[in-house]
């Protein structure tokens, strides 16, 4: 048993609401997430990629499993469960770079996420949806959807400027405390953050001087 198999604290607080069977789920993806990290640093350990490569299918296919039991009423643990398929597979499978996979996953977290932000209720996990935005949008592929992820984190979470939200530095080990990969994904969290402190684009027109008129 590896010490760090254990829930995430960042979903402590949300263990009852999980239930047991999702809190494990979770924790499976923290432990594979430590594994890549500790263990498949060398490619041509051919025996460890074997181990962690089946290991990844089977936790993806556990979630996939646990989001088809799930309802349309649900919406906040699809969002989990989707944000941490996508964050497994994108761990591990530098093989599979341009498969489709990563932008269906995306995009279907993208829809969860706002359909949740149509509730006032989405405060009371407010966290944890940050750390979906945050993964939808630091490893989706489609700069269309990451474009929709930093839409959401400016119009809801405005609030939070002044907390921790201060830099990428302080961001990141609130990523940690729930499922993150800083030897993996620090880039590309970072990137993601920044571009969403740019100033949305303004539509505006120029104005033209119109000829005069002519008379003939």
């Amino acid at each position: 048993m590896f010490p760090w198999a254990q829930l995430p604290i960042g979903f402590e607080s949300m263990r009852s609401y999980l239930g047991p069977s999702l809190a494990k789920m979770l924790q499976d993806v923290h432990v594979l997430q430590r594994i890549t990290e500790d263990v498949g640093t060398d490619p041509n350990d051919i025996a460890a990629i074997h181990d962690i490569d089946n290991h990844q299918a089977c936790i993806e296919a556990r979630l996939q499993e646990n989001i088809c039991s799930l309802t349309e009423v649900d919406s906040l643990l699809v969002s989990l469960l989707v944000a941490a398929y996508l964050f497994s597979y994108s761990l591990f499978t530098s093989v599979w770079n341009g498969n489709a996979i990563p932008d269906v996953l995306s995009e279907r977290l993208l829809g969860c996420l706002q359909k949740l932000f149509s509730d006032s209720l989405w405060r009371q996990w407010e966290q944890a949806i940050f750390w979906c935005i945050m993964v939808g949008g630091s490893l989706s592929p489609s700069s269309a959807t990451r474009e929709q992820y930093i839409i959401l984190l400016r119009n809801n979470y405005k609030g939070w400027s002044g907390t921790f939200l201060d830099s990428w530095p302080t961001i990141e080990p609130f990523l940690e405390n729930f499922i993150w990969s800083k030897q993996r994904f620090s880039d590309r969290g970072k990137s993601f953050w920044e571009a969403s402190l740019q100033p949305a684009p303004s539509c505006t027109i120029e104005s033209v001087d119109a000829p005069s008129p002519k008379f003939g």
